[in-house]
């Protein structure tokens, strides 16, 4: 489901939902400036999505991917510099 406000202050709301987490509905209301509504409008069109409520999800969702990396690389990071031969199991070089 999906809606739109405008508020006096130029910012744009969007509410969506999707009962396909856990079968349950899920609102999220953001408030976007006109740049930011005009970034997620240009990135729906360049890549041909339908509606704006799917790219918002799917920005979304690549925003999470990308955090999950950032962290998986810094975790892995450090694993490198952990040698597993001391007594306790964990040196760091």
């Amino acid at each position: 489901m999906y809606s739109k406000s405008d508020h006096a202050n130029g910012a744009r709301s969007i509410s969506v939902s999707n009962d396909e987490f856990d079968h349950h509905e899920h609102n999220l209301e953001i408030l976007l400036n006109n740049e930011q509504m005009a970034a997620v409008e240009g990135w729906r069109a360049a890549n041909r999505i339908e509606t704006r409520e799917e790219a918002v999800q799917e920005l979304v969702r690549i925003g999470l991917l990308s955090e999950i990396g950032r962290i998986y690389r810094i975790v892995a990071g450090i694993r490198e510099d952990v040698d597993e031969t001391s007594e306790d199991g964990l040196e760091i070089r």
